[in-house]
């Protein structure tokens, strides 16, 4: 059963209601939990192939004036890493829609002069989905460390090792960004 993305997904995995989790390490923080780092990815900015607010490259004002579609982390929680990342430059940008998943802001995008992160990886199948457009980003953002962590109850059972097993195989099978 898959669930939703949890504000605490580190508590569902101590208290069993979770077996397995695929998160950033930025978003589960110090935890203290058996883990697997699955692959690292970075951010683009991404716009609307006819945004006519952003040329070639993007400036930092520009970005920032920009109106943004970021997707929290989860229900309840309104910012995202970047959101964090941000605030401890102190540049706040203006989030004018939030989505419960990635995959959906390219969509909002289409036919305004609105901007959104993505991460490298999910670019092919955005662009099947949105016309857009992707430009580096106008400030260093730290990468994403995507990592599979689990519950400690749980290490030695047999199904759940083999799903790991998996999991680690496909991350790694997974193709580098070009």
């Amino acid at each position: 059963q898959i669930q939703p993305r949890s504000p605490d997904p580190a508590r569902m995995l101590r208290d069993g209601s979770a077996d397995l989790v695929i998160e950033p390490t930025a978003i589960m923080g110090e935890v203290s939990l058996p883990s697997q780092r699955l692959f690292t990815d970075r951010w683009l900015c991404c716009v609307w192939e006819g945004n006519s607010q952003v040329g070639d490259l993007l400036s930092l004002q520009t970005y920032l004036r920009l109106g943004h579609v970021v997707y929290s982390m989860s229900a309840g929680v309104p910012t995202s890493i970047v959101d964090t990342y941000l605030a401890r430059r102190a540049l706040p940008r203006r989030v004018e829609f939030t989505v419960e998943s990635f995959l959906l802001a390219p969509a909002i995008l289409q036919g305004t002069d609105l901007a959104t992160l993505v991460l490298e990886r999910a670019v092919p199948l955005l662009r099947r989905t949105a016309a857009i457009r992707l430009l580096e980003p106008p400030l260093r953002l730290p990468p994403i460390n995507q990592t599979l962590w689990w519950s400690p109850h749980r290490t030695t059972d047999p199904a759940l090792a083999w799903v790991r097993a998996k999991i680690g195989e496909i991350a790694a099978g997974l193709d580098a960004p070009e």
